[in-house]
């Protein structure tokens, strides 16, 4: 946070706990969604994104594609619950705004120079498109008025916009659609188009400005920032406006963005938020539940989230497991694979016992966990010259240090105890599932052997 009295946000604002502003940045390698609370900001996700929009409890997002040879965009809707709906955009290559309207659901494409309409069993179509080629008017953010549906572009060109007239010209239109009257004009790289307090507010972008015209188009009122303008939203004291970190300046610099909150009534600037993200795009008020709901996302169903943590332990180390789960029931012989490294010593007393210190890593496709019925622990045999096993005593069995997921290993101590004869003896350590196996027994290579001289 930069400056100003975060105290006055903190104690107006947000103080109520209901609204919270959502912030979308929109590049592709280092975009995101974000979230402006009494706290600070948030990130919710890392996912490029580009126009938001709030209806009826409801979140509208916007994630373009840039596959040229096979866009298929998203629009992800979510209520207080999570995700609530998908639509799979086809055709559609890199959209910027979104909003619902008259039960359906509008998307600008500027590449296209159109606007889609989208409809509840995600079929689409076009409700508008401009007679010019390819990105000649950049439309790009769409806005509601009493019914009247207007929206934003760099300019209305017979043909592709050059860059490098378009960048500062004063070329950009407010227009109403579909009849693409011009209802604003003089506009530089204009986004976010607003109607608050009878006036047009709106984005000029390329000037880094937030600007005010009434009806007549005449310039009311002006505020220079310092980064790209883009995002607006507004409650009854402020407004919050989004500044990336422009596309001329700092391309090897700083590429935070902010949100700088200005006063209603006289624009000057109250407090600026940073956002780690290189361009933002969109900026929304939304109820604290609904930001939530969007925080859950699609993990709405505690089974399926739970199974997707559980597999997310095996696909670290590229295991297809068996069982998803830690439990101590038998599992199947051919997942009873591990491999011991450690030192054995060569020579022990009678009845003494002895530590040995034991890596062990799980190679087969389950968790080994030493919990009943089935525990599965470590454990040792003794076998005299013959190769017959020895009683050694009590056996002793050393329970496993916590949960050993596939490819992971854990370090223990093993405890064991000497044979009471005196003799040379072959000791084997291994891993043993009670009632099921030992693994040196499926696999030699499971455990470790050597000789030891009990004195």
């Amino acid at each position: 946070m930069r400056g100003g009295t975060q105290k006055a946000i903190s104690e107006t604002t947000f103080s109520h706990g209901q609204l919270d502003l959502l912030i979308s940045g929109c590049i592709p390698s280092a975009g995101g969604l974000f979230a402006l609370d009494k706290t600070g900001v948030s990130m919710i996700d890392p996912l490029s994104t580009h126009g938001l929009a709030v209806c009826n409890d409801r979140l509208y997002r916007l994630m373009g594609c840039q596959n040229r040879a096979a866009p298929s965009s998203d629009l992800l809707v979510y209520d207080k619950s999570g995700a609530l709906r998908f639509d799979r955009l086809d055709g559609i290559e890199d959209p910027h705004d979104v909003l619902p309207r008259d039960g359906q659901v509008l998307i600008t494409s500027p590449l296209e120079n159109a606007v889609y309409a989208t409809r509840d069993n995600g079929a689409h179509s076009i409700f508008w498109k401009a007679a010019a080629p390819a990105d000649a008017w950049h439309l790009n953010c769409l806005i509601d008025v009493e019914g009247q549906l207007y929206a934003s572009a760099f300019g209305r060109f017979e043909q592709h916009r050059a860059w490098s007239q378009a960048l500062v010209a004063p070329t950009g239109v407010i227009v109403r659609l579909p009849s693409e009257e011009v209802v604003l004009e003089g506009l530089t790289q204009p986004h976010s188009p607003r109607r608050i307090d009878g006036a047009w507010i709106v984005c000029n972008s390329a000037l880094s400005e937030l600007a005010a015209y009434d009806d007549c188009g005449r310039l009311v009122s002006s505020r220079r920032l310092n980064g790209y303008t883009r995002g607006l939203a507004f409650d009854e004291r402020y407004i919050y406006v989004g500044e990336s970190s422009s596309r001329r300046m700092n391309r090897v610099g700083a590429r935070d963005s902010r949100v700088t909150i200005l006063d209603r009534s006289n624009w000057s600037v109250v407090d600026s938020y940073e956002v780690e993200v290189a361009e933002i795009y969109d900026l929304v008020l939304v109820p604290r539940a609904l930001i939530e709901g969007v925080r859950i996302g699609f993990r709405t169903n505690a089974t399926r989230v739970e199974q997707q943590d559980q597999f997310a332990m095996f696909t670290t180390v590229g295991v297809q497991p068996r069982r998803l789960w830690a439990i101590g029931e038998p599992l199947p012989t051919v997942s009873l694979r591990a491999r011991l490294d450690g030192q054995l010593p060569s020579v022990a007393d009678v009845d003494q016992i002895f530590i040995v210190n034991c890596r062990a890593t799980n190679l087969g496709d389950a968790i080994f966990v030493s919990a009943p019925p089935n525990p599965v622990q470590f454990c040792y045999r003794w076998f005299d010259a013959a190769g017959a096993a020895v009683s050694a005593g009590q056996w002793i069995h050393t329970n496993l240090p916590h949960a050993l997921p596939p490819g992971e290993s854990i370090e223990a101590a093993i405890r064991i105890a000497a044979p009471h004869v005196p003799g040379s003896y072959t000791l084997a350590v291994t891993l043993l599932q009670e009632g099921v196996a030992w693994f040196d027994d499926l696999t030699p290579a499971s455990g470790i052997r050597g000789t030891v001289v009990v004195t």
